[in-house]
């Protein structure tokens, strides 16, 4: 069976010049703390040289910042990750030692010093909730280079914004995003309210009478998909949100927005083709409009409020397990991703009783 394919495989995702943020594997018990450093608003402001220093999270992380950024270890005990510290604030941290510290030509190990000097308090507070010693130092060949990595904006009194980042294993990440303040969250009373979630990846258009006539075995192409690894997260049928695939976890590539009238709406289940039903002659000619879903759990409101982008969503089941096929909200299949030529489809597994 065949759906009518204009176009295969016209992508809503958008291109930018910054590097999408690295998604490892995260263990579920290190998802709250993640999700709290994108979702929460947290800012922390610290002094530097009497300067107001205000660090919070971003979403992006712009190509040069891998060029121009000074590379550190932080150590905490046994474990390490990477700081990628801007320019600017590496220059102000050495300037409350004077022009000649600035000018001079400092290795790693003497910058990591100076800037944990300038530092001493918040290193001295970190160390007291942690209950480990932390350092920092010239960095290692190993510190972040398989871990998470995290994007941070810095603000610095009149200087432009730049942005920095953090990298290591997901589960100190975990522990050191525990410690930040956070900003905006939401009221208690909203925490038991359960939000369905679905993840969707492709929708074609279909007759009903084809539709009726599709049996397992039938190829249905798509009209319209993602790009493999991708998909999209539908939230209680009406926020919607891009999403990179990776093992068992969704992770967030921008923040959810209203899913109607959004550049994802064509993967909302409940619209209507409003001028195919009008020029339907016969109920079999009216067009349905089928949407592929790869899986569908719940979170409580409170844990969605909390989602931004690079937030992470547990998937109750992993990929590569069958695609769902829903017409107007109901599960009426299932079926197996195929190439059909040089297009995309998927091959009908399963129907469900009417």
């Amino acid at each position: 069976m065949k759906a009518d394919v204009p176009l295969a495989g016209r992508s809503a995702m958008a291109r930018d010049d910054a590097h999408a943020l690295a998604y490892p594997a995260v263990a579920l018990r290190d998802v709250g703390p993640i999700n709290r450093f994108h979702g929460s608003r947290w800012r922390l402001s610290l002094q530097l040289a009497g300067r107001e220093l205000l660090l919070a999270a971003a979403t992006r992380l712009p190509r040069t910042t891998e060029r121009d950024c000074l590379r550190l270890s932080l150590a905490i005990g046994s474990e390490e990750a990477q700081l990628l510290v801007p320019p600017r604030l590496v220059e102000a941290a050495l300037t409350s030692f004077g022009p000649q510290a600035v000018t001079a030509k400092l290795g790693p190990d003497r910058a990591a010093l100076l800037i944990e000097a300038v530092f001493a308090d918040a290193f001295a507070g970190l160390e007291a909730h942690l209950g480990e010693a932390a350092e920092l130092r010239a960095p290692s060949s190993t510190a972040g280079s398989d871990g998470l990595r995290l994007a941070v904006s810095v603000a610095l009194a009149d200087a432009a914004l730049e942005i920095g980042a953090i990298a290591g294993p997901a589960h100190l990440l975990a522990r050191l995003v525990a410690l930040l303040p956070a900003d905006g969250e939401p009221p208690g009373w909203i925490d038991p309210i359960p939000v369905p979630l679905s993840l969707r990846h492709a929708e074609t258009r279909i007759e009903l009478r084809d539709l009726r006539r599709a049996r397992p075995g039938d190829a249905l192409l798509f009209d319209r998909y993602l790009p493999a690894g991708q998909a999209c997260l539908l939230a209680g049928g009406r926020l919607i949100a891009p999403v990179a695939m990776e093992s068992d976890m969704a992770h967030l590539r921008a923040p959810l927005v209203r899913a109607r009238s959004s550049q994802w709406e064509w993967l909302m289940d409940d619209l209507q083709d409003a001028a195919g039903a009008d020029e339907a002659e016969v109920l079999d000619d009216l067009p349905m409009r089928v949407v592929f879903e790869f899986g569908r759990s719940e979170m409580s409101l409170k844990e969605l409020a909390g989602l931004g982008a690079g937030s992470v969503v547990a998937l109750a089941s992993p990929p590569g397990q069958p695609l769902s096929l829903l017409v107007n909200g109901r599960r009426i299949g299932q079926g197996e991703p195929v190439r059909i030529g040089d297009a995309l489809g998927v091959r009908i597994t399963r129907l469900f009783d009417a």
